[in-house]
């Protein structure tokens, strides 16, 4: 599903960013309560975030895939290149994830410092992503851009992508439980789900200016 921080790293970069937002405490960097978010160049490695309350974060981004959150609350998140194909993610609250990437940059495995722990492994047609806690769930490609995840515990959830990407579906039981929409003309992807989360990203972060720019005299701005 096309997200608007897929577009800041390359894969080169393992998403680094991407997964950092899912391991933020709320699946969105704070912003799950907020109706509208801008996401901007602050500065040429600052990407800006701030909602229509004026609440606003910032994140540091390195050439190397390593990135730095500071949210509107004080709380912050870092990622760090522990080695080759290694990353190192720490939450706002302080847990540490580790993460290990294949040759092709895919999400192999992540453990936490406390104990948890999860694989993801090739099989026939996909994937199979178990954990320590007795959670195995089987994601597979049912046809072009059509995946089905089947848990457990007997839960399914289906992907759905409508016509030109403009419309991605996460279904369960074949209701409707994520809803992504692309909007080309605006370049705002629109979010809602089943638990009332509504969140309009508008991306205007153009990650080619820090190619152009390195260097940032923050001084000069005080």
């Amino acid at each position: 599903m096309d997200f608007p921080y897929s577009r800041v790293y390359s894969s080169s970069n393992y998403g680094i960013l991407g997964l950092m937002m899912v391991l933020s405490h709320d699946g969105f960097f704070g912003f799950s309560d907020s109706k509208y978010l801008k996401i901007y160049n602050r500065y040429d490695n600052l990407m800006g975030l701030r909602d229509l309350d004026g609440n606003e974060a910032e994140i540091e981004i390195e050439s190397d895939g390593t990135s730095f959150l500071r949210d509107f609350n004080g709380n912050t998140m870092s990622s760090f290149k522990e080695a080759n194909k290694q990353m190192v993610i720490r939450d706002e609250a302080g847990e540490v994830y580790h993460l290990t990437f294949d040759r092709i940059s895919n999400l192999k495995e992540i453990y936490s410092e406390s104990g948890y722990q999860l694989t993801i492994n090739k099989i026939k047609s996909g994937f199979e992503v178990k954990d320590n806690q007795n959670n195995v769930a089987e994601i597979k490609r049912q046809k072009f851009f059509v995946w089905e995840a089947t848990y457990s515990n007997g839960k399914v959830l289906s992907t759905k992508r409508g016509i030109w990407n403009t419309h991605n579906f996460i279904l369960e039981d074949g209701k409707s439980i994520l809803n992504i929409d692309f909007d080309r003309d605006t370049d705002n992807i629109k979010i809602r789900n089943n638990e009332g989360l509504y969140l309009v990203i508008n991306n205007s972060y153009n990650p080619t200016l820090g190619q152009v720019h390195h260097h940032h005299d923050h001084s000069s701005d005080k």
